[in-house]
């Protein structure tokens, strides 16, 4: 399977130095709780993931002509198309991962998340921190997030009829860039003014 993601340019150059790079969060300005979670998740379902929080990548080509309005400038980006290994990598809907990332409960259905909110109401009135939830409600809510790792997500729900998602409606997240890995790249400049389109540019090194 081919994925792509875009990096800063200065990304690939370490790449091409160490052969190999892992996210290194020491150099990184913020870290979502739900990137430490996915990180552990991860290394338990995969076998060849190495560790480390994840790099992000599109399962479909990213036509480069949207891309670049959403990055900065007159600042060079890349994107990079790999062909990862085998349980290197994961595959899951855009739309569970949105879920978890705000910190929701990841339901199958409107009925299950409606049931969750009631209770949770109920239980914890004015619950502004989701992580800081007594047990056994924080316990139940990430038992609900592992349901990312499940075949049933590959179908999602629009106007509660089940539509099977194309690759457009996934994403993928791997442990470490290769260089053998790579089978293409393609330099780029960013073109936004705008500063709701500006990316904070995360700052990666090699990890040995």
């Amino acid at each position: 399977m081919r994925i792509w993601t875009v990096q800063p340019w200065h990304v690939w150059d370490q790449v091409n130095e160490h052969k190999s790079l892992q996210v290194d969060e020491y150099q990184m300005k913020y870290v979502p709780e739900a990137y430490y979670w996915l990180s552990s998740q991860l290394q338990q379902h995969l076998s060849a993931y190495e560790g480390g929080l994840p790099w992000f990548a599109y399962c479909d080509k990213p036509d480069l002509r949207w891309v670049r309005h959403r990055l900065p400038a007159n600042r060079q980006f890349v994107r990079i198309e790999i062909e990862p290994a085998p349980d290197s990598f994961f595959v899951f809907p855009c739309w569970a991962w949105d879920i978890i990332y705000c910190g929701q409960y990841l339901a199958l259905s409107q009925d299950e998340h409606d049931e969750w909110v009631s209770a949770l109401e109920i239980a914890v009135p004015n619950a502004d921190d989701i992580l800081q939830l007594p047990e056994p409600w924080l316990k139940k809510l990430q038992i609900s997030w592992e349901r990312l790792f499940s075949p049933e997500l590959l179908i999602h729900r629009c106007n509660d009829h089940p539509v099977i998602s194309n690759t457009s409606d996934r994403e993928a997240v791997l442990g470490t860039l290769r260089l053998e890995e790579v089978r293409e790249i393609t330099p780029f400049f960013g073109s936004s003014c705008h500063p709701f389109h500006m990316v904070r540019e995360p700052e990666h090194q090699a990890k040995n």
